[in-house]
Formats: structure tokens, sequence, C-alpha cells
């Protein structure tokens, strides 16, 4: 027996397949006044888009809020020990962005490493991650911990692929020095290549962040797009595929301003460990549909119409609520914020993931359209 999914017949006015196109659409503009990594979908390598380019993975349009990598020096040996057994020396492999920049320890007791220390850094929770592969050909086990030796323990690989490799959280009460150590996980040791150190305030880790001589701030991602002549501001149907790193509150996949209010959002709402879909006006709660399936930090796929008479979400084959009709809201709209809602300064919830596609459809679908589109 096979299951037919009845997809919608209509065609989409504006489609962002980011995904499978592996490039921003020219028309999408990008503010980050900062430089950011990503995985090129094409070589593999991590490489770093200057400042005010979008980040393009092979999962979709990456958006970030800001993030400081605390560690000096994230590649080479500059501020690297080793730590309860031999010096870490410089290695000739090939790293993750393409450079041979990285390191090599070798020893033979377990919680053994290295030690990369930050300056003085404020309270706060941080979390750490570095890079690191197995040199032997066979799989080595390994630890990953902020000022102590108890951490997540990662397997490498015997094949000598690279593995980022993160910490617990580690809350720090006071201003102080963290250390991040890379440890062998059992009494035979580890022999392992190491590159990429990274140390940040927040409770999940982040789009490596290259340093040199001082720390370093990526600043988030806006990305927006112009409301023009595919747009119906009257009747709306939006999907959207995404994933995010972590279930925090409000992930912004399209939000739509006027004035510095939303009169209009497609929201990831990620809050009290549970994941939302949330499509509506920012005026009150009977004016959105809302779901609130099972914990999903993978990929989602969501879709929602808006109009003056229905309000209706699905995430994932799920149906969400179905509120009271609402107003819709009338104005200068020129712009539809992607990733982010708020303005670049305040109340901005960035998405924290990636984004594959957004399509936009300028008609009203049916629930059997809208959850055909999140199967």
């Amino acid at each position: 027996m096979s299951i037919k999914h009845l997809y919608p017949t209509s065609t989409p006015s504006l489609n962002l397949n980011f995904k499978s196109s592996g490039v921003a659409d020219p028309r999408l503009s990008c503010v980050r006044n900062s430089i950011g990594t990503y995985v090129d979908p094409v070589s593999g390598f991590i490489k770093t888009a200057p400042a005010n380019v979008a980040r393009v993975t092979e999962d979709g349009l990456l958006v970030e809020e800001s993030r400081t990598n605390s560690i000096r020096n994230s590649t080479g040996l500059t501020d690297v020990a080793g730590i309860n057994g031999p010096a870490p020396s410089a290695s000739t492999a090939v790293c993750p962005d393409g450079s041979t920049t990285g390191g090599t320890v070798t020893n033979t007791s377990e919680n053994a490493g290295i030690t990369i220390s930050t300056p003085s850094v404020n309270a706060g929770t941080y979390i750490g991650s570095i890079y690191a592969r197995s040199r032997t050909g066979a799989a080595q086990q390994v630890k990953t911990a902020i000022s102590s030796s108890a951490g997540p323990v990662t397997t490498l690989p015997a094949n000598g692929d690279w593995v980022r490799c993160f910490s617990n959280t580690y809350a720090l009460g006071s201003a102080g020095v963290l250390t991040l150590r890379l440890l062998a996980n059992t009494s035979s040791g580890m022999n392992v290549d190491f590159w990429g150190y990274q140390i940040e305030l927040g409770s999940f880790t982040t789009s490596y962040i290259p340093t040199s001589g001082s720390t370093y701030q990526r600043v988030a991602d806006f990305c927006d797009f112009p409301l023009t002549s595919w747009w119906n501001p009257s009747v709306q149907t939006w999907t959207g595929d995404f994933q995010v790193y972590t279930l925090v509150v409000n992930k912004a996949i399209v939000t739509i301003l006027i004035g510095g209010n939303r009169p209009l959002e497609f929201v990831a709402n990620t809050g009290s460990g549970i994941n939302k879909i949330r499509i509506g006006t920012a005026s009150g709660p009977n004016a959105y549909s809302e779901l609130t399936p099972a914990d999903r930090t993978g990929f989602n796929k969501s879709a929602g119409t808006i109009t003056a008479s229905k309000v209706q979400a699905y995430l994932n084959g799920n149906k969400a609520s179905t509120p009271n009709p609402i107003t819709l809201p009338t104005g200068n709209f020129t712009t539809a914020h992607i990733g982010y809602y708020g303005t670049q300064t305040t109340d901005q919830y960035n998405l924290n993931g990636t984004i594959s596609r957004i399509s936009y459809y300028p008609t009203e679908m049916s629930d059997t359209a809208l959850q055909a589109l999140t199967l």
C-alpha cells in the first residue's frame, strides 16, 4: 500500500531554497558587522564570510546571535600547554579550514592532554568546543571539559575524520580565567590532532569563531528581504523548513514589521523545552495558531495560512490550535526579516540555526494542503 501526500497545486510567488541552491538570493540583504564562518557546501571546509555577507551551508541559510570566542589564538600552539603529560607539538594534518595550523598530542595515561587558557572573563555560563581527529588508524575516546577533568566523551573515528567535541556548560561565579581541556578518556592515553579552540558565553555552541592575538566577537546575522509584487498582505501562506541548535524561546523564521511592531510573524517558539510553530499577529494570544509537539531540535517542516478569517499552522504534519479570527493590519510594509524579529539592536530573537527553505503563496490553503507541506 502506498501513501500519497496531497501537495497544493498553486505555485509560490517566492521560493527561497537555500539548501538546494547553495547560495543566497541576490535580493536578500545581510547585516553582520564582523566576519563569520560556515561550512562550505561544495568543498566541505570551514570558510570565512566577510562582514555583511550571508552564510549558506549545506543545510541552508545560517542565522546566529552574537557570540565571542574568549580564547585567543584559536589555532596553533601559542596558548596551548600539556596537562598531566607531554607538551603538544605542531601538526602537518589538513585541518577543517584546509590549513595546516593545528597541533598534535601523544600521551599514555587517562586525563592527560592539552589545556588552553582564556584571559580573565566575566561571570556567566560558558561552553567550550574543539576539533580533534585520531592519528592512529583506530578509534579513540577523548573528553572535552572546562576547568576540570570531567566532561562529555567523544569517540574519534578510526578513519581520521575531524570531529567537533563539546564540553558541558560551566558556571563561572565571578570574573576569572577559564581553561579548555582535551583529555584522554582511557588509561591507554591518546594520539590525536587538534584545532579550532573556542569558549563562548552561552548554554549551547555556535559556529567556530577564529581568533588571533585577541578574543573576537562574531556579530549577529540580520537578513532582510524586500516585500514587492510577490506579496499579498491580505492572503498569505508561508512555509519554512528549518533546524535550531537548542530549544530557546522565540526563534524567528519570517517576521514583517511596521514601525517597530510585529503585525505578522511566523516564529518557531521553542521555549520551556518544547518546539512550537506560531503564525499570526503580535496583538494577543487569540491571534496565534500555535503548536507544541514533542522536543525537536533537528530538522522541522512548518507551514501556515493567515487571512481575515483563518489563522492555521502545521509543524511536522501536526495541526496547531485554531484561534479566533483576527483583523489583518494595514500599513506601509516594505521588508520581511529572515531569521530574526525586532530591530537590529533590541528584541532580536535570532533563529540560531539554519533555514533550508522559505516559500510564500499568495493564497489561502486548506488544512490538507498545509499538512502535506510539512510531511
